[in-house]
């Protein structure tokens, strides 16, 4: 559901960056995932029921304290006393990885003068988080964040990589578009690059005033094109989700990219008069009533 819409005691009113929401209501969600809108984010946290979510959060690795069971720091982020990069990275390797997640560590193994080994990391136990099912349609869905969405800018050249975007936004006096913390996670079936930005203190004079696409993202996209070379380059098994989509209703599509190109014209007929603009849109809206599977 994409509605502005309300939650609990304090009634609690999470918001889309955009301000706008789907003339339907609803929204499918390999689009809300992709697109970072937080409305439907919280609707399904809350239909899934909080406690259950903080459960399955804590399964992948992130610890969660008393100050953080709400909606809005399990669904959107800004936890009380935050997360690392290595822990965001851990989580995110679970999705191609089967499902199964494997506690990080630095060192792989030391042996002492006398041969014994002291710690030995090579072969660590993995602890299975969810079903590889539901991890090959988390890769889907994350895929179309660099095919298509928030991170569309940040695919490394000659490589294609899933992940996510984050942005926590500052609530500082004429900065509303402002960034106190700014994430990007991008990973291949090889490896997982999760990198952070921004200020241990923010205040009105020390924020960022970019999102983390044109800030962060690009930092990655540069860390992805000198990683990736160096590394195996197995492919993703599955398609993005709006391809896969695209695939099973090829008329639907269709009629979307027909809308794309209506609007561009809608756009040059506005500048001409107004008249035009009425009558085109009106047969674009008969058109799509015949054609729109229903």
């Amino acid at each position: 559901v994409d509605k502005k819409l309300s939650y609990g005691a304090d009634n609690y009113t999470p918001t889309n960056l955009s301000g706008t929401y789907s003339e339907t209501g609803e929204v499918p969600m390999y689009q809300s995932l992709a697109r970072s809108l937080n409305a439907p984010t919280v609707w399904l946290l809350n239909e899934i029921g909080l406690k259950r979510g903080v459960n399955k959060v804590k399964k992948f690795g992130i610890k969660v304290g008393e100050k953080d069971e709400n909606l809005a720091a399990i669904a959107l982020g800004g936890m009380d006393s935050g997360v690392s990069p290595m822990q965001i990275a851990s989580a995110y390797s679970v999705f191609v990885n089967d499902g199964f997640r494997v506690e990080p560590h630095f060192i792989t193994k030391i042996v002492d003068a006398t041969g014994a080994v002291i710690v030995d990391n090579t072969t660590p136990k993995k602890k299975k988080v969810t079903t590889p099912e539901v991890a090959e349609k988390m890769n889907s869905m994350l895929l179309g964040v660099y095919e298509n969405e928030t991170a569309k800018s940040n695919q490394p050249n000659g490589f294609k990589i899933a992940g996510k975007t984050g942005t926590t936004q500052t609530g500082f006096e004429g900065s509303e578009k402002g960034s106190a913390d700014q994430w990007i996670v991008g990973y291949t079936p090889d490896i997982t690059v999760a990198t952070w930005m921004g200020f241990d203190q923010t205040n009105a004079e020390h924020h960022m005033t970019t999102n983390s696409s044109q800030g962060v993202g690009m930092l990655l996209k540069s860390e992805m094109e000198y990683i990736l070379p160096h590394v195996e380059r197995s492919g993703f098994e599955v398609a993005d989700a709006e391809s896969q989509v695209s695939e099973k209703n090829p008329t639907a599509t269709k009629v979307l990219e027909q809308l794309k190109e209506s609007v561009k014209e809608a756009e040059v007929q506005l500048r001409k008069g107004a008249g035009k603009v009425k009558e085109k849109t009106g047969e674009l809206f008969d058109y799509l009533k015949k054609r729109i599977p229903r």
